[in-house]
C-alpha cells in the first residue's frame, strides 16, 4: 500500500500467523490495563489502575530478544524513582491531551476553576 511505504509502518498486518499473535498480545494488554483497585480517598471511592507499563532501561544496552517494556504493579512503581517519574510523565501527557480537548469547548473561567478544584481534590494525598 502506498501509505505503508510513505509512513514506514503498516495499517493492516497481512501475515495471518503474525497477526494472530499480535492480536493475542493486544488482548492481553487490554486485560492487564483493566485490572484496577478501588481506593477510598478524599473524594470518595476511586478506581485506579493496578498495573503500569514501564520501560526496562536503555534500548541500546538490551539484548535483541529482551522486552523493552514490562508491566509493574502501581505499588512497585511508587517505590521506584525511575518508574514513578515515567508513569507521572505518561499520566501528565494524558491529562494535557484532555485539557486540549476541553479547550475546544471554550470553558468559562468559572468552569475552569471548578475543573481545577476537582483535579486538586482528586490528586490530594491528604
Amino acid at each position: 500500500m502506498k501509505w505503508d511505504a510513505a509512513h514506514g509502518k503498516h495499517l493492516f498486518l497481512w501475515n495471518d500467523t503474525r497477526a494472530g499473535h499480535e492480536y493475542r498480545v493486544h488482548q492481553a494488554r487490554n486485560f492487564i490495563n483493566r485490572i484496577a483497585w478501588i481506593v477510598d480517598n478524599a473524594i470518595g471511592k476511586v478506581r485506579i489502575k493496578a498495573m503500569y507499563s514501564v520501560s526496562t532501561g536503555d534500548r541500546t544496552t538490551l539484548e535483541e530478544d529482551e522486552p523493552t517494556r514490562v508491566y509493574r504493579s502501581a505499588r512497585d512503581v511508587t517505590g521506584n524513582a525511575k518508574d514513578r517519574s515515567e508513569v507521572i510523565a505518561y499520566l501528565t501527557k494524558r491529562m494535557l491531551t484532555c485539557a486540549a480537548d476541553l479547550r475546544f469547548f471554550k470553558l468559562t473561567k468559572a468552569e475552569q476553576r471548578e475543573l481545577l478544584t476537582q483535579i486538586e481534590r482528586a490528586i490530594s494525598v491528604e
